[in-house]
């Protein structure tokens, strides 16, 4: 049974109202996903408003016969949030009407909901038994979207402090169960059709591991990119996505960042490798040579990523050329990522440089796709999806811009690559927590990859001029 999420925000002001799934933290959207084997189906409600919103609203749907009968026998869960510092409410009578309000929904209901409270101040003696609150101390709020982030945030750790047997326990994910398979240096990768396992390949005296699920009738291999971390929440190797070769009827790769293992306070590493190796390219080479064990042409490989594996998927596919790279809200050159500081430390522990001009100059074809395209000449077929509220890896008028700009100018530069095609979707969806930085639902990213395939992979049975020289 599907879940239904019904994902509505009241805004004072604007009401907007449709079911769009829940794009509020994952940690909140896994715990909705375990509820799929909960019956009746839950629908969600978000109420950000002020209480004489919130009582116009109760009353409009006990009113609504339909309605009532539409959401009968339905879990619904409904938030209510309390900005004492930005409105000057009166905690008390706002605490109280909230739960007045509750109480005729529960009657109309049947008691089948959730409610979540969340203010700047405890007010756990006002709630009820059986409802749930949040609170936050203090407030730094500038403006309505803050404190909205600051209610997601502490509704998002209720979920995440849930205990196992609760329904809104987090799950953990199903873990990997697959063969190691180790090859040593210098020895040809032995290719396993017809199960998952796992590559342990030592190339450089690095361990490059990873995921696959390689189908035999299939001439199209999909490498699945490796998004940032917690090294202190996970365990390395970590495969994201790797249940996803189960639902495509192509070979697939899932590709873990070695990088990772030169420093535990690395959280994305973006396969830059060390001073002296290039984890990225090296990578790139072993799928190469896998896929044409595989007997898969150049033009049948097809990387996909977001955000930090938005970036490794375009350099990779510099790296073979006629390759192409399907990527959603990409880091395009992560010398201007605005965690400076980070970023230093990366720098520092990976490449031991701390001279940022050093840096800048000796390894910046790690670290900007654009100056992969030109390196090795080569421009990838892409497919770029951007979300037009995302201020941290692609804002439109900066890095986002430069990136074609930059991809323009060396297809003037270098005319074997004029030929490469360009895909270009945006999107304006807009995170209460993350702003717009956030990945694509599986859906919408499956379907991002068969835009990808259908128009640059000759196996699925479509003409394309590669861009790039000859492999």
């Amino acid at each position: 049974m599907s879940v239904e999420l019904q994902y509505r925000i009241y805004d004072r002001s604007v009401q907007i109202d449709g079911v769009v799934g829940l794009d509020l933290d994952s940690t909140v959207r896994r715990s909705m996903e375990s509820l799929e084997k909960e019956t009746p189906p839950y629908c969600f409600g978000l109420y950000e408003c002020g209480t004489s919103d919130l009582l116009k609203t109760v009353q409009e749907i006990i009113l609504d016969s339909t309605l009532i009968e539409t959401l009968s026998g339905k879990r619904i869960m409904f938030v209510r949030s309390v900005n004492v510092l930005e409105t000057g409410a009166n905690i008390e009578d706002e605490v109280r009407e909230s739960v007045a309000a509750f109480i005729e929904l529960k009657k109309a209901f049947g008691g089948n909901i959730l409610f979540f409270f969340t203010t700047d101040i405890i007010i756990r003696p006002m709630v009820p038994e059986g409802m749930f609150y949040a609170w936050t101390k203090v407030v730094d709020t500038d403006g309505p979207n803050m404190f909205k982030r600051v209610v997601m945030s502490r509704i998002s750790q209720i979920f995440l402090e849930q205990k196992e047997g609760s329904a809104l326990y987090v799950t953990k994910g199903r873990k990997i169960s697959a063969e190691t398979i180790h090859v040593a240096d210098g020895q040809p990768v032995p290719i396993v059709y017809g199960s998952e396992n796992i590559y342990s390949i030592t190339r450089h005296d690095v361990c490059f591991e990873m995921f696959s699920n390689f189908k035999k009738e299939s001439k199209i291999l999909v490498v699945f990119g490796q998004s940032a971390l917690d090294q202190g929440k996970v365990e390395l190797p970590v495969f994201r996505r790797w249940s996803w070769g189960r639902d495509i009827p192509h070979s697939s790769l899932v590709i873990n960042d070695p990088t990772l293992y030169l420093g535990e306070e690395l959280l994305a590493g973006w396969f830059v490798g060390d001073s002296k190796n290039h984890y990225a390219e090296t990578t790139a080479l072993i799928i190469k040579d896998m896929a044409k064990e595989m007997e898969i042409s150049n033009e049948n490989i097809i990387f996909l990523g977001a955000s930090a594996g938005g970036l490794t998927s375009l350099i990779m596919a510099s790296f073979i050329p006629c390759s192409s790279a399907v990527v959603d809200i990409a880091q395009t050159d992560v010398t201007r990522y605005f965690y400076k500081n980070y970023m230093n430390t990366l720098y520092r522990v990976a490449l031991d440089e701390t001279d940022l001009d050093v840096v800048f100059s000796k390894y910046k074809a790690r670290l900007k796709a654009v100056e992969s395209f030109r390196i090795n000449r080569c421009v990838p077929n892409m497919v770029i999806s951007q979300n037009t509220h995302d201020m941290t890896a692609g804002e439109i008028t900066t890095q986002f811009g430069e990136f074609i700009r930059g991809t323009m100018e060396v297809m003037a530069e270098i005319p074997s690559t004029r030929e490469s095609k360009m895909i270009i979707m945006t999107n304006n969806r807009n995170h209460l927590l993350k702003g717009g930085h956030f990945p694509l639902s599986k859906e919408k990213t499956l379907e991002l990859l068969q835009i990808g395939i259908s128009n640059f992979c000759p196996a699925a049975k479509r003409s394309l001029t590669c861009g790039g020289p000859n492999a």
